[in-house]
């Protein structure tokens, strides 16, 4: 179970601005105005669909993974080489030290 403090849940579910905020941010979302309204909306109505089929009577279990043939056919995971720390800096678009500088998104690269 989760737990936002502007979450609120009586009858609909609704959240305050400094809860989308927070989401906002923890998603490293730059957001105007606008598109927190928006945003806000589809956010609460995602997490009203969620509350309505917690409430839904189930007399089965949910499966996880569909019992297809794409599943079945999945190779093992094992361990194989990867590029080397030099070959992965040379193509990093910033690079501090040994180690690569990720951009906060809307930050100029």
């Amino acid at each position: 179970m989760f737990f936002f403090p502007g979450l609120h849940v009586r009858g609909r579910v609704r959240l305050d601005e400094a809860t989308l905020r927070r989401v906002a941010e923890l998603s490293r979302l730059l957001l105007s105005a606008d598109e927190e309204k928006g945003i806000g909306r589809d956010l609460a109505e995602i997490l009203e669909k969620v509350r309505q089929l917690r409430a839904a009577p189930s007399s089965h279990e949910a499966r996880f993974w569909p019992e297809t043939r794409a599943f079945q056919d999945l190779r093992e995971d094992a361990l194989r080489p990867s590029l080397g720390r030099e070959a992965l800096l040379a193509s990093a678009p910033r690079r501090v030290d040994d180690l690569v500088e990720v951009p906060f998104p809307g930050e100029a690269t």
